[in-house]
């Protein structure tokens, strides 16, 4: 509605008198809204499961195992964004050799 209007202040929200549900004894009460801190926790590789470091700085992964899965992941990558673009050109209209004419 347009704020300049005469009836704009006099339009109110179906949704502004709802009032909470008061939930049963057997019912959970309200949900925390406090959020925890990672603050204390100490993160682990997901190659060697040592604690102190990710993968990418691990130092148990040889240089060789380091570029292959770089290499793996690189082709991967764009084995995905080949298969997008296959998709998005498929999905949009169909080719003039998929179209069949009756006579």
């Amino acid at each position: 509605m347009n704020p300049q209007s005469p009836y704009y202040n006099s339009v109110q929200s179906p949704y502004s008198n709802i009032i909470p549900r008061i939930k049963g004894v057997n019912e959970s009460p309200k949900k925390s809204t406090t959020k925890v801190s990672r603050e204390g926790r100490v993160g682990h590789c997901s190659l060697c499961g040592n604690e102190g470091h990710n993968i990418r700085r691990c130092p148990s992964e040889s240089e060789a195992d380091r570029s292959k899965r770089k290499r793996l992941n690189e082709e991967a990558r764009m084995q995905a964004r080949v298969a997008a673009q296959v998709e998005g050109v498929s999905s949009t209209a169909p080719q003039a050799s998929q179209l069949q004419f009756d006579a």
